[in-house]
């Protein structure tokens, strides 16, 4: 896949150079160049997707722990004073 990326580079380089030259023509040089940045970059989207969900994943873990100790002392407050059995006054009411 190494060869795709640096395909990618020398595309988004050197293809809108030449269409310009070539062609004259604006819009088709940032079709080119928008190609050749998107070969680029799926060709290391692994690597990237590697590196950036690492720390989301530890932090993600640890959000998570921190939910479940707060909906634990939450049903255990709960169970204390009685109120884990009742009904709101408002829906006995409908």
């Amino acid at each position: 896949m190494i060869w795709l990326f640096w395909l990618g580079i020398v595309f988004t380089l050197v293809a809108p150079i030449v269409i310009g030259v070539a062609y004259g023509d604006q819009t088709t040089n940032w079709i080119a160049a928008l190609c050749g940045a998107f070969v680029t970059f799926m060709a290391k989207i692994e690597s990237i997707a590697e590196l950036s969900l690492g720390p989301v994943k530890a932090r993600m873990k640890e959000k998570m722990e921190e939910a479940a100790a707060a909906v634990f002392l939450r049903a255990e407050a709960a169970v204390h004073h009685g109120v884990a059995g009742r009904q709101p006054f408002c829906s006995r009411v409908f």
